[in-house]
């Protein structure tokens, strides 16, 4: 059955007036007017509803977008000090600045895709500025190499609150340097935040990107 409706411009009655005609292959079965207000309501009522819920998050989590196949997870880790080894060397309570970690999820598969620095503690918004992760095995845009260190599998979408971890806890070297706005070289870096929290001021700003646009 094919239904059409056909408002006519010179209908100038108070309440606009709807003819409807019902049929098939160009024959008219039925013919009749109704309400404007009424066929809206009939169409409301009648278009289905969908909705779409979010798998339970991580706690801390900025942004969840889910494509056709996979998910990117942005996640906020606190600003803080972590033991860390680089090139077989133990360096402890190295301040790291805060970060957003982006992860991409692929049915149970997990990749970061992007570390991004952010600067002091005021609450992250659209407009907040983003900077480049001044330690080794991220690149100036954020894109992160990890060599052959794989991480697991993910069961569930809330246990990436602790991904990071795996990041921090595999052996850096000095694949893509330190960046910093003083030019300290990588062991140069790491002495420094040895036993100290990282100086925000070292951060360098990434071309005036903000939270909106990664």
């Amino acid at each position: 059955m094919d239904i059409s409706f056909k408002i006519s411009d010179t209908n100038h009655v108070t309440e606009p007036l709807v003819e409807v005609t019902r049929g098939r292959d160009g024959v008219v079965f039925e013919e009749f007017l109704l309400p404007l207000a009424e066929v809206l309501t009939i169409l409301n009522d009648s278009a289905e509803v969908q909705f779409m819920s979010t798998p339970v998050l991580p706690q801390s989590t900025v942004k969840y977008v889910k494509g056709s196949s996979t998910a990117d997870v942005y996640i906020e880790v606190p600003k803080s000090r972590w033991d860390i080894t680089y090139n077989k060397q133990k360096y402890s309570q190295v301040g790291f600045p805060r970060m957003i970690f982006q992860y991409k999820v692929s049915q149970n598969r997990v990749f970061i895709e992007r570390i991004y620095a952010v600067k002091d503690k005021k609450p992250l918004t659209s407009e907040t500025e983003i900077y480049m992760f001044p330690f080794s095995h991220v690149n100036e845009t954020g894109g992160v190499c990890m060599g052959d260190n794989r991480l697991p599998a993910c069961k569930k979408i809330s246990d990436l609150s602790l991904y990071h971890t795996f990041f921090i806890n595999s052996p850096f070297s000095s694949d893509w340097g330190a960046k910093t706005t003083k030019g300290y070289k990588l062991e140069d870096l790491f002495n420094l935040c040895k036993e100290n929290d990282f100086d925000d001021e070292l951060l360098i700003e990434m071309s005036g990107k903000t939270i909106e646009y990664i």
